[in-house]
């Protein structure tokens, strides 16, 4: 986990990955929105500032992000690790109601093998993590670069068949 949290840039380069991986996602696959991998959204709540941004990838593992006023937090959930909510324990009072949202958990309740966090103030990311679980599953977030990115697409495109990479993904002012 501690890995991860070192490789996380500072939340406001996290939340343009987050909206470029939507962006691109939504480029590469239009027709079909419940096949994209990565969203991104701006407007639900407006108000107050949330964006939330997320990955689910049709096996099980996901995660997502919401930036607002108070920082951001994350969690993820590797579907091969057993389900750690007793996690969420040591989430601070501000983000304590992402870390229990309904839609980013199951019917049992929260589902949740990884979470961090990071406070406008802070100089480093916080978190806890599950003894088991992928950190691969942030892999894409943490490293940012378009030739990640395209590795990925591809690797999710050669495995699903769902929509085809170009040859060269270059949104480099967006993911690096």
């Amino acid at each position: 986990m501690n890995d991860l949290l070192r490789r996380l840039p500072a939340a406001t380069d996290l939340r343009d990955r987050c909206r470029a991986f939507a962006a691109l996602d939504a480029i590469l696959g239009p027709d079909d929105r419940e096949a994209r991998y990565h969203s991104f959204d701006a407007r639900r709540d407006e108000d107050g500032g949330e964006e939330p941004a997320s990955m689910r990838n049709g096996q099980g593992d996901d995660w997502f992000v919401v930036f607002s006023p108070a920082g951001a937090y994350g969690q993820g959930l590797d579907h091969e690790a057993p389900n750690a909510p007793e996690l969420l324990e040591a989430v601070p009072e501000e983000f304590r109601r992402f870390a229990e949202e309904p839609s980013f958990g199951d019917e049992d309740g929260p589902a949740v093998t990884r979470c961090f966090w990071r406070r406008p103030g802070d100089g480093s990311w916080q978190g806890a993590s599950a003894e088991r679980g992928r950190e691969r599953l942030f892999a894409l977030l943490a490293d940012g670069s378009a030739g990640a990115y395209r590795a990925w697409a591809e690797d999710h495109s050669s495995r699903s068949g769902a929509w085809t990479p170009p040859r060269s993904t270059t949104c480099r002012r967006c993911v690096r």
